[in-house]
């Protein structure tokens, strides 16, 4: 439907349906405006062309019943005014926010009234939405944003929140539904309008401040919820006086990491640590305990929360101090803040250090490290074993934070990282979602370090790779099916009584089990990974036994991106031993149609072999059009390079060269040779070494393309005489007699790609009656041409002789 007939159809419904039955045509009227932008934001002033509808007269009345909407006495209009005002100002953009202020204001008096939450709610998403559309136009800025943000700020702490008399904290309402749409809201505005937030900065401080560390007030917060109060928190350095928001920002990464650690104090007092931080201000102190009491902190914190009790209230409050301080690592920041580096690391390393014992029992966890304290209860001490799991998920994450945030800057830590990495796996590798967070952040140091690591080093890594490579493998079957197969040893029968009886009803072996079903995410995760590993790793370094679990792995899953790294990086051949197999037969047979795959079997790159002299060659002709050809005499001499005689050349500039021969070719031979040459003063020899073959398509009087000619019985010199000698001018004449096509294909009939380039001409410079009565002559009688004669510049005739 076109735009014009859309908007007149939407307009008819919005001004003729009654209120009451608003709501149930807002989405067909929202999508209509939504649809009509183009007539929406164009200018009411711009001229319409002849026969063009006035679809301004619509606008108009769309707007004045937007605005009798907001101010209805139903619930129902002012509901369905609400979504309206939010597509339109989205469809007509500047257009129909510069008039939007009346808007604004009714949308400020309903979130003083007493309506459903959920017209507060869109009352809160609209006014958010048409202040980040003024933030573009510093003029609808000034206009709208600047004077309404205050008193939007109020009406969203009071929706939230209380002030008793006399208090200067606000305390969070009860079973709020708008809580987490407020934190949105702030956000989104915060950092962009930080100046107008200030006198308000100390409010939300204390509002949000419960949440941070905790699971928030029961049944008003989710865990995003907590994750957007965070966010909230952290925002709050904007609103810091010029110049000092990295300071507030320090500062406050400064008393979460006191937070933490105050908090594990506490709540590891069942164990006897053996971390000993590199701050004296940390380190731990012979600090009264009364473990008579529960654990847990009565007195605030660095951060000033509120206290705790119990293992889990504790791990809950360690868990979400540590996923801020990884918001910390991830959130834009207004300035150039100092990132305490040196102080996280040292947090981490505390908590990773904290292991729960084996099942061998508390000898081994004390090799390892952990001691538990004789002092603590028994459940005290399985249930801070309990919460040890996704306190190293949320050290992990937070080690991923910094290597992710700082990207190559993070080579210094890197290493300090990845050995953390490794002391969780070896005591938590047992947890798929311990295990996950292992793979990210692995897979997040390869591209840093990953190219410089040793061989011990990837030795290390090997226990990772192996673990991805079984989460990618799908489950053994059932053991009953290969009790009968060759070469397994004879189990017992098992005793009736204890065995699994259900186990027997299997009907149906090869479907999939709950196992191979579940954990996409660790799958996910060890997918990432492998192709990382042989694309980040010396290949030279790695194991041949972890290099065949990697390929192995990715045969039997088909996975193209491990297939494809594993072709890309291949194993190094090494003397002694044989070439090592590829994967590029189960590449190519399970992912032929890829592009990589295509690429990789058929390389479409042209053939580099001679490019420069093919592309001399396509050029020749159009030079010929605008310049002259210029060619330049035959010159017998020994100097010829064997370039110059095999360079390709066109039809046309063959033929100037054999008529600027017939021309300007002042050579003459001596005397002695003069008359015409027979077969005893001129032979041609044809190397056997060269696999030629004489094009068939010449004809008879065809010049033979030789691969080696040699004239050493009958040498021309190159004397300075006016006309040409006999014998030249016979070898020109059969030379023009030819055809000027067969010519040039005997020339140019071995230069293409893949046939056999012929060799230059050899002619020497010195005359065998020069040299008939010395040396020369004696080599003339042996009938020998290996040797090069000597060259004789000086012409051999007198001045009687060139007068005759």
């Amino acid at each position: 439907m076109a735009a014009p007939t859309c908007l007149r159809a939407a307009t008819h419904r919005l001004l003729t349906t009654p209120v009451n039955e608003l709501p149930l045509i807002a989405t067909y009227l929202a999508t209509g405006f939504a649809d009509c932008g183009s007539i929406l934001s164009v200018p009411q002033n711009q001229k319409k062309a002849q026969g063009e509808s006035d679809s301004g007269l619509l606008v108009q009345k769309i707007k004045a019943r937007i605005t009798s909407l907001l101010q209805d006495k139903t619930v129902e209009g002012r509901w369905t005014a609400v979504i309206l005002v939010k597509a339109i100002i989205e469809a007509g953009k500047w257009e129909i926010i510069r008039g939007c202020e009346p808007w604004v204001r009714a949308l400020l008096a309903i979130l003083g009234r007493p309506d459903p939450s959920s017209t507060k709610k869109l009352c809160l998403i609209t006014l958010t939405r048409i202040f980040q559309l003024t933030y573009p136009y510093q003029t609808l800025v000034r206009e709208i944003t600047t004077p309404s943000l205050p008193s939007f700020i109020t009406s969203c702490l009071n929706l939230v929140s209380v002030k008793p008399p006399g208090a200067q904290v606000r305390q969070l309402n009860k079973n709020t539904s708008l809580l987490e749409t407020v934190l949105h809201v702030f956000v989104e505005l915060l950092p962009h309008h930080p100046t107008i937030f200030r006198p308000f900065s100390s409010q939300i401080h204390g509002l949000i401040l419960p949440l941070i560390g905790s699971s928030g007030v029961p049944g008003s917060l989710s865990e995003p919820g907590i994750s957007l109060a965070q966010q909230v928190f952290i925002s709050l350095h904007h609103c810091a006086p010029k110049n000092t928001g990295g300071e507030e920002w320090l500062k406050a990464c400064r008393s979460t990491i006191s937070s933490i650690h105050q908090t594990s104090d506490y709540l590891f007092r069942g164990v006897v640590e053996q971390w000993e931080s590199v701050d004296t201000s940390l380190r731990q102190t012979s600090r009264p305990k009364n473990y008579s009491r529960p654990v847990g902190d009565d007195g605030p914190d660095a951060l000033g929360l509120p206290s705790w009790q119990g293992v889990h209230a504790g791990g809950e409050r360690l868990e979400s101090l540590l996923r801020l301080l990884t918001s910390f690592l991830s959130m834009p920041t207004s300035s150039t803040v100092s990132v305490p580096l040196g102080s996280i690391l040292d947090l981490s390393n505390r908590l990773i250090s904290v292991t729960a014992p084996s099942s061998n029992g508390e000898d081994e966890a004390s090799q390892r490290g952990t001691e538990f304290n004789l002092q603590i209860g028994r459940e005290e001490k399985e249930s801070l074993c309990a919460e040890l799991p996704k306190l190293h998920i949320a050290a992990l994450n937070l080690l991923c934070a910094i290597v992710e945030s700082f990207g190559l800057g993070s080579v210094a830590v890197a290493q300090s990282c990845l050995e953390q990495t490794l002391w969780t796996f070896e005591s938590e590798g047992g947890n798929t979602n311990v295990r996950t967070a292992i793979y990210r952040i692995v897979n997040a140091i390869l591209p840093i370090i990953g190219p410089s690591m040793t061989k011990p080093g990837i030795s290390s890594l090997a226990p990772v790779v192996r673990s991805a490579c079984q989460d990618l493998l799908p489950s053994p079957t059932n053991g009953n099916a290969d009790v009968n197969q060759p070469g397994r040893k004879t189990v017992a029968k098992p005793n009736a009584t204890i065995s699994n009886v259900d186990s027997f009803l299997n009907r149906n072996p090869k479907s999939p089990s709950d196992t191979e079903r579940s954990f996409p995410i660790l799958k996910a995760a060890a997918a990432d990974l492998l192709p990382n590993i042989l694309t980040f790793l010396p290949t030279e370094h790695t194991p041949p036994y972890l290099r065949t679990e990697i390929d192995r792995t990715a045969i039997l899953t088909k996975n193209e991106a491990v297939m494809m790294a594993s072709v890309l990086n291949p194993v190094p051949t090494t003397s002694g031993r044989r070439n090592p197999p590829s994967l590029m037969p189960f590449l190519a047979r399970s992912y032929p149609e890829t592009a990589g795959v295509e690429a990789l079997l058929r390389p479409r790159m042209p053939v580099l072999m001679g490019a420069a002299k093919s592309n001399d060659l396509e050029l020749a002709d159009e030079e010929d059009e605008f310049e002259p050809k210029i060619s330049t005499p035959f010159v017998a001499s020994s100097n010829v390079t064997p370039e110059e005689l095999t360079r390709p050349m066109n039809k046309r500039a063959y033929q100037d060269d054999v008529q600027m021969t017939d021309e300007q070719s002042t050579i003459t031979p001596p005397a002695q040779a003069r008359g015409p040459m027979t077969s005893q003063t001129k032979r041609i020899r044809v190397d056997e070494s060269q696999s030629f073959t004489p094009p068939t398509s010449a004809g008879p009087e065809q010049v033979p393309a030789v691969s080696r000619c040699t004239v050493s019985e009958i040498s021309m010199s190159v004397p300075n005489v006016d006309k040409p000698a006999p014998a030249i001018q016979s070898m020109l004449a059969q030379t023009s007699q030819s055809s000027t096509t067969t010519t040039e294909k005997t020339l140019l009939g071995n230069t293409g790609v893949g046939a056999a380039r012929p060799e230059p001409f050899v002619v020497s410079g010195t005359s065998s009656a020069v040299m008939g009565a010395g040396a020369g002559a004696g080599e003339a009688a042996d009938g020998s041409d290996d040797e090069i004669p000597t060259l004789n510049i000086e012409p051999d005739t007198d001045e009687e002789e060139e007068e005759e």
